[in-house]
């Protein structure tokens, strides 16, 4: 009998490396991810420092200068956390894009994968009928020439 041979073989190879590179895309996403999320958390704190470093020099004393400077880096802060929640907003939406992508290249595969081992289990029930097939017939020749020989001793 021929050996089995999955005809979409390739194919199905083709899916897998495709699954793969989808899979180091989503790590990259989500690495990217985490440092935007990283920075609007350092943003964040950075604000919370600043309020308190102005709470703390509202009640030593009013120095002008020093509270319109950090006022001024307050601002600046503010529009930095709101640029950093859409860079961390946007990261978010390309890591769920390369997951539906991923889950796309999973889906194809495993289709693929169910159709081989469908093809495998139809060679393999043909395999064995023909192993039982080759086995009845050696049985059946070997009864044959027995009972010749019984008969012609007697």
């Amino acid at each position: 009998m021929n050996r089995f041979q999955f005809r979409l073989q390739k194919y199905m190879n083709l899916k897998q490396q495709q699954e793969d590179l989808q899979r180091l895309a989503v790590a990259g996403a989500q690495a990217a991810y985490e440092e935007e999320k990283r920075k609007l958390e350092a943003v964040n704190k950075g604000i919370a420092g600043l309020l308190e470093n102005n709470a703390a020099l509202r009640q030593k004393g009013l120095d002008v200068e020093l509270l319109l400077s950090a006022e001024s880096y307050y601002a600046f802060l503010i529009s930095r956390r709101q640029e950093q929640a859409v860079a961390v907003e946007s990261a978010e939406l390309r890591l769920a894009e390369a997951r539906d992508k991923l889950l796309a290249f999973q889906r194809d595969r495993k289709l693929l994968q169910r159709l081989r081992d469908k093809r495998w289990q139809g060679y393999y029930q043909d395999f064995l009928a023909t192993e039982q097939k080759n086995l009845d017939e050696i049985g059946t020749a070997r009864s044959g020439k027995q009972g010749r020989r019984l008969r012609r001793s007697i």
